[in-house]
């Protein structure tokens, strides 16, 4: 996956224009980044990956773009 496949998935599970995902988004930037908003990245993500995305931690708590990013990278999992 890479960085602009992990905007489009955020943007599709956010249900907003994949231009409004940028390399800043995070929940302040992006008012339906809400909980359930990211209940909705990280299943899509999951679902994405093949359940990779399940036993990171940290993710709940990754509620941005760089700190999705940063998380992928250091499991490999993005490119």
């Amino acid at each position: 996956m890479t960085v602009d496949e992990l905007k489009k998935l955020i943007a599709d599970a956010l249900e907003v224009d994949p231009a409004d995902v940028d390399d800043e988004s995070s929940t302040e930037t992006l008012e339906v980044w809400d909980s359930l908003g990211h209940i909705n990245v990280l299943v899509a993500l999951d679902a994405t990956l093949d359940g990779a995305v399940a036993g990171i931690e940290g993710m709940k708590q990754a509620y941005s773009v760089p700190k999705l990013v940063a998380l992928l990278r250091e499991r490999k999992l993005l490119d």
